[in-house]
């Protein structure tokens, strides 16, 4: 498989997916994406339908891949639920202003809790941060350690995990 975007999380990814089968059959949704590499992804390894949940406008002339923006899909009623999503280098950007999205010091954490809703229950959330010493790089990202990576991942549970 190629590395094209994040490089050793790409590697990581593809193992992650073949060691579960892939994601035949399976609707998937792409949280925050503005290259469909990740939705390329998601098809390669099978995926019925991909949908991508970003802050801005996406177009894709692909028939198996859809977009909505975030306020297209909270008005929703009821709001579709996926099988499988992804969310690779995303989170990390919520609140923060920087790609549309409105300022909200937990922005990060209220995408993650939405996400509870957005996955079928029983469903897999791949989930790519960057980790280290807790910091906030205004308007660019947060890293996650000890004290806001529990916060991020509270109510989930932890299937498996790339070692750091």
């Amino acid at each position: 498989h190629e590395q094209n975007y994040y490089q050793d999380t790409d590697s990581f990814l593809y193992t992650a997916l073949e060691a579960r089968g892939g994601l035949a059959g399976r609707e998937v949704v792409i949280m925050g994406s503005l290259e469909p590499w990740y939705e390329s992804v998601a098809l390669a390894f099978g995926a019925e339908r991909v949908t991508t949940i970003e802050y801005n406008h996406l177009a894709f002339d692909h028939p198996l891949l859809s977009s909505l923006t975030c306020d297209e899909y909270a008005a929703m009623d009821p709001q579709p639920r996926f099988d499988v999503a992804l969310s690779i280098s995303s989170f990390e950007h919520d609140g923060l202003g920087r790609y549309g999205d409105p300022v909200d010091p937990d922005g990060d954490l209220k995408a993650m809790h939405r996400m509870e809703t957005t996955l079928h229950p029983g469903g897999t959330l791949f989930l790519a941060l960057p980790m280290g010493v807790d910091t906030l790089k205004w308007n660019a990202h947060r890293k996650y350690g000890r004290t806001r990576l529990p916060l991020l991942l509270a109510n989930w549970t932890i299937q498996a995990q790339v070692p750091l």
